[in-house]
């Protein structure tokens, strides 16, 4: 693998905001790929691991309608070492591959690999450096009891069920601690940038947006004093904190003469891009040409195979999908699981989404 972006290898275990800190990087140049996502797509009808993990375990992993249960593979797999070794020995070679072609097709400054298992993977090998998350013990169960609903002993089995930390934490070239507040976690990542070469090598590979007078950089290319103030300013509209924000969605910036004019909110859910909001000053319109040509350049460059928007958002933003090619589809009319899912996640199963199709999945074999 020659002329590529500098990768970095992202570890660290549960609850330690390692998804938190991916999330920040892909909002400071970098394309984040989720090693736990590639590795469920492996599992998909018509995806590499599909029909051999079907041969190894039988067929009574299998729903009703032929796709393996993740639930059922669990039960078999979880509580054996050796069945998970065989799991791990079909699936992983295929996410290896997967992972490898998409940063062959990468735009973006750096690749991140987020990777729970990175250190015992193949993949530690094509990356530059190893970034770690951390957090203590006592943050890792807070953590775990706040947002994930666990009793304190499961909190504590998941925890305990992990190799040390300290053999992360020993191997690392960045060590990122998440325990502070989000705006300092995100001060970490810019420093860590700066004082490696991937921040050399972001200077040369980044090639922000422009359209006439609009300008669309990366949110860690425009000074955080404003943007904390343009977000203080539309707090009605602003979902949470702003750098906690920089942790959870990507952001587009939207500049007009040197002016923040907007920021674009949205998710990366399995490679769909799913639309969440439009925060502007009133005179500003989602559906300016030039801001919805930035919006699907981001996507593109975070590799995104679908658009979603629900009904109700394209027409608060005065949008008209139909006429920018979009359709208007069941989640269960949408032909891949993963786009499923995405859809599942914002809307009933008895409603319709608008869906724009960009490409096709790296993970299917016949395409």
């Amino acid at each position: 693998m020659t002329n590529l972006p500098k990768i970095i290898g992202l570890t660290g275990n549960i609850a330690t905001g390692k998804s938190v800190v991916a999330q920040m990087l892909a909002n400071s140049g970098g394309l984040e790929i989720d090693a736990d996502v590639v590795a469920n797509r492996m599992l998909y009808p018509g995806a590499p691991a599909y029909q051999p993990v079907i041969e190894a375990f039988g067929d009574s992993i299998l729903t009703k309608n032929g796709k393996i249960s993740r639930k059922k593979l669990g039960k078999v797999v979880f509580l054996d070492p050796k069945q998970l070794e065989k799991l791990e020995k079909i699936v992983h070679p295929e996410v290896s591959k997967s992972i490898k072609t998409r940063i062959e097709e990468a735009s973006r400054s750096f690749v991140v690999i987020e990777a729970i298992k990175l250190l015992e993977s193949d993949l530690i090998e094509i990356c530059d450096m190893l970034w770690v998350s951390h957090a203590s013990v006592t943050h890792q169960m807070d953590r775990l009891l706040r947002t994930r609903n666990l009793s304190e002993n499961d909190a504590k089995d998941r925890i305990q069920a992990q190799p040390p930390q300290s053999e992360k934490l020993n191997r690392a070239d960045v060590v990122i601690n998440t325990e502070g507040s989000f705006k300092q976690t995100w001060q970490q990542i810019q420093d860590g940038l700066a004082n490696t070469m991937i921040g050399i090598e972001s200077l040369k590979r980044s090639t922000p947006v422009r359209s006439g007078d609009w300008y669309f950089p990366d949110v860690s290319a425009i000074p955080q004093d404003d943007a904390e103030i343009f977000w203080q300013s539309h707090a009605e509209k602003a979902p949470s904190d702003w750098y906690a924000t920089l942790g959870s969605r990507i952001v587009l910036p939207a500049l007009k003469e040197d002016q923040l004019e907007g920021l674009l909110l949205w998710d990366n859910w399995n490679f769909s891009a799913v639309f969440d909001r439009w925060i502007a000053n009133d005179q500003q319109r989602l559906s300016e040409k030039a801001i919805l040509d930035a919006f699907y350049q981001q996507i593109e460059q975070q590799e995104c195979e679908v658009i979603l928007f629900t009904i109700d958002k394209a027409l608060k933003n005065s949008l008209f999908p139909a006429k920018i090619g979009f359709r208007k589809l069941m989640p269960d009319e949408l032909p891949y699981p993963a786009w499923q899912e995405a859809a599942s996640k914002i809307i009933d199963d008895d409603e319709k989404i608008w869906i724009r199709f960009l490409k096709e999945p790296v993970e299917i074999i016949d395409k």
